[in-house]
């Protein structure tokens, strides 16, 4: 079965939704936020990776109860789009406050990083509920796990995409400084991924809220 135009380009959008949030889940979530959490505001790593992992387990809790929820109302009221940018701009904006993690942190400011987290990471989920049940309406039946892999594949693109881009203008590697001169003193530098991830997952998710089929 041909795919059209129209439907080319509403898959490619829909994938592109992928490449951008999955930023989220490679650079905040595994390595270079949660490390700089643990390692840079706590202190300690064993303290700061238990920290994480609550909070990390609330949203999970969180998205276990919302989400059959969310997932009701995607296939009953359609008119995914708009619930797909509110979302998105609902993990988006804690995720840019991650900026005010601040080093050796006060137990205020890590209870407002450990909150932006639950937000986001919850936010994130959620908005994917409404993501995937756009599949089977840019998709025909005979390209669902195609179209379905070309998406899982853009994702991991797109997060290490932005993981490469924080580490070479933000953060540095390998003994290298960053590009960008940023100020290193207060952790700048590292604390910039907050906002790169959120203007990096609303860029790509542009394309799906503009092109994509409900």
């Amino acid at each position: 079965m041909a795919i059209s135009r129209q439907d080319r380009r509403s898959i490619l959008s829909w994938c592109f939704y992928d490449w951008g949030n999955s930023a989220f889940a490679t650079v905040i979530i595994t390595f270079v936020f949660s490390v700089y959490f643990a390692r840079g505001m706590v202190g300690d790593e064993t303290a700061g990776a238990a920290l994480w992992s609550t909070a990390i387990a609330v949203s999970g809790g969180l998205i276990a109860v919302l989400s059959p929820f969310m997932g009701a109302i995607a296939d009953y009221y359609g008119a995914r789009k708009p619930r797909i940018l509110l979302f998105t701009i609902m993990f988006a904006i804690p995720t840019a406050l991650l900026y005010f993690g601040e080093p050796a942190a006060s137990s205020g400011n890590l209870l407002f990083i450990l909150a932006m987290v639950v937000l986001a990471n919850t936010a994130f989920e959620i908005a994917l509920v409404f993501n995937n049940a756009m599949l089977t309406n840019i998709a025909p039946p005979d390209y669902l796990g195609r179209v379905s892999g070309w998406s899982w594949g853009m994702g991991y693109a797109g997060g290490l995409a932005c993981l490469v881009l924080s580490l070479l203008f933000l953060v540095g590697i390998g003994g290298h400084p960053p590009i960008l001169d940023l100020p290193t003193g207060n952790s700048e530098n590292i604390r910039a991924v907050g906002p790169l991830v959120a203007v990096w997952a609303l860029v790509f998710a542009v394309p799906n809220i503009r092109h994509g089929i409900r």
